[in-house]
């Protein structure tokens, strides 16, 4: 009989392979196949298959799920370190609660589904959540009128929770929110700040200060929204503006919800998602061991940082390790050619419309500028993962002079590149394969490149449905094309390389050939 495939390979390599199958495949669906395959194959995969759990009252199986979790014996007690809690059901049943499953009508059968729904909640969503005792993360998804503090107070139970991501939903800004600080001892936090009001300003302040070793913190800005019973379309479509509430500002500094006294600050990792949330020299010593700052929404940083932040960053000696911003401001520029060490830079302009383009022309360029020519060279022996390829504006676009700051990177391992390419062989007299062959020869750690696609001005094409999309996907197939026709035998390049052209192509090296050979993107 011919041994079986666990006794040619070790158990460190199947699970390589597995992790490999389920990065690549969408869902659990191909992982719970293999399962059958023997019981042994399914003490291999079962810990990849029921590591998340999710609980979901819009799900008709949830009541057998949460029954099998109460009952302790079923594998996402095993195995379960990841929980996600969303679409919870209203303590009082109503005729819209439960069901986007369109097979769900609204009749007697759907009532009698969502009083199943409310009785399976109000027995066994507490208990079911105290079975988990292996959830180190949790994503906690808030509405109106649920059971929200009996939730956070059973999360705040779990012996292994440290790390949090609580949303709210939409209309939170015109209510109280619950008790959120009930979770403490987190190590990391992604939060909403669903309004300014001072209760929810104050419960948010004392959440993060109930988790001293907080060492990364991600939070999300409120926003003024429409009146409770006008739908956000038509209040646009009517051009109506509301007088701002009683609770709203336009922004939010960030040190009113910061521990006013830190003992020894553990703070390692900041995202911001909004512009009203603003950043100043007042947020530190609590920024004291930042070593990443992430600005999620492109023009936060010319909005809601303050040039005193990156004053007292240089200020207090903080290296940045990692940096997503845009726009580079004078003092966010200033900062950067201070130190040396950034390991990550991600440059992401955001859509730009073409008078507005038109109108920030000079400044984008002195931005580029800038860029390349002094902060480049400041970091060129650190950075690994250089990302410029969402950039929409003309003048980041790749050229000579450019490339040579670029090409003096050497320890890049993923670089993202913004060109301005029109068809041919070449784009800013560079040749496609001259260009990939010097960056295959300079930066030898390099393991994927992206590159993004400039657009020119198209006011005139609108008259033609779909043009401009087509145009756009055979430049990015003529400019894979380049790509491949360059020759790589000589160079040592990684063997996991790989090109990604407009988000839409790819291309790979073959590590047998020595080339490079297209592939399309599974869309």
């Amino acid at each position: 009989m011919d041994p079986s495939i666990f006794q040619v390979l070790s158990a460190d390599v199947l699970s390589l392979i597995i992790a490999e199958i389920a990065r690549n495949t969408n869902g659990k669906g191909p992982l719970c196949e293999m399962r059958l395959v023997s019981k042994a194959m399914s003490t291999l995969i079962e810990p990849k298959v029921f590591s998340t759990t999710k609980i979901n009252f819009s799900r008709l199986h949830t009541p057998g799920q949460l029954r099998a979790i109460v009952a302790g014996d079923c594998p996402n007690n095993r195995w379960t370190t990841s929980l996600l809690i969303e679409y919870l059901v209203p303590a009082k049943s109503s005729s819209t609660s439960v069901g986007d499953d369109p097979g769900v009508r609204r009749s007697a059968r759907r009532r009698e589904l969502e009083g199943t729904m409310v009785v399976c909640q109000n027995e066994l969503l507490i208990p079911a959540i105290r079975a988990l005792r292996r959830v180190s993360s949790v994503c906690l998804n808030m509405q109106m009128g649920r059971p929200n503090d009996d939730v956070l107070r059973a999360l705040s139970q779990l012996p292994q929770l440290i790390s949090a991501r609580v949303d709210f939903d939409w209309d939170w800004g015109h209510d109280d929110i619950p008790a959120i600080d009930q979770i403490t001892n987190l190590r990391s936090l992604e939060l909403d700040i669903p309004s300014s009001r001072q209760i929810t300003i104050q419960k948010v302040a004392k959440t993060i200060a109930s988790s001293p070793s907080l060492e990364s913190l991600a939070l999300r800005g409120f926003a003024l929204r429409p009146g409770e019973d006008e739908d956000e379309e038509l209040v646009l479509n009517r051009g109506i503006e509301y007088p701002p509430p009683p609770w709203y500002s336009e922004s939010l500094d960030i040190v009113q919800i910061l521990p006013s006294t830190v003992q020894r600050p553990m703070l390692k990792k900041l995202k911001i998602y909004d512009r009203n949330l603003k950043l100043s020299a007042s947020c530190f010593p609590y920024f004291n061991a930042l070593t990443e700052l992430h600005v999620e929404e492109p023009q936060a940083a010319k909005y809601d940082i303050e040039p005193s932040f990156w004053k007292a960053l240089s200020r207090e000696r903080i290296e940045l390790k990692s940096l997503r911003i845009y726009p580079l401001v004078p003092a966010a520029i200033a900062y950067l050619t201070s130190y040396t060490g950034l390991e990550t830079l991600e440059i992401d302009t955001g859509r730009f419309d073409q008078e507005t383009e038109k109108m920030c022309l000079k400044e984008e360029q002195t931005m580029a500028r800038r860029l390349y020519r002094d902060v480049l060279p400041r970091h060129q022996a650190t950075l690994q993962d250089l990302r410029m390829d969402y950039v929409s504006v003309m003048p980041w676009a790749l050229e000579g002079e450019f490339f040579d700051y670029v090409l003096q990177c050497r320890n890049l391992r993923k670089l993202g590149l913004p060109v301005h390419y029109i068809g041919g062989s070449g784009f800013a007299d560079i040749g496609v394969s001259t260009f990939i062959t010097q960056i295959l020869s300079h930066l030898l750690h390099l393991k994927h490149l992206y590159i993004g696609m400039l657009k020119d001005d198209r006011e005139d094409w609108d008259w033609v449905p779909g043009y401009a999309e087509k145009v756009d996907e055979s430049l990015r197939v003529n400019f894979a094309e380049n790509v491949c026709e360059a020759d790589i035998t000589s160079i040592p390049v990684v063997d996991s390389f790989g090109v990604t052209i407009g988000g839409t192509w790819s291309v790979a090296l073959d590590p047998i050939l020595r080339r490079l050979c297209r592939i399309e993107k599974a869309r």
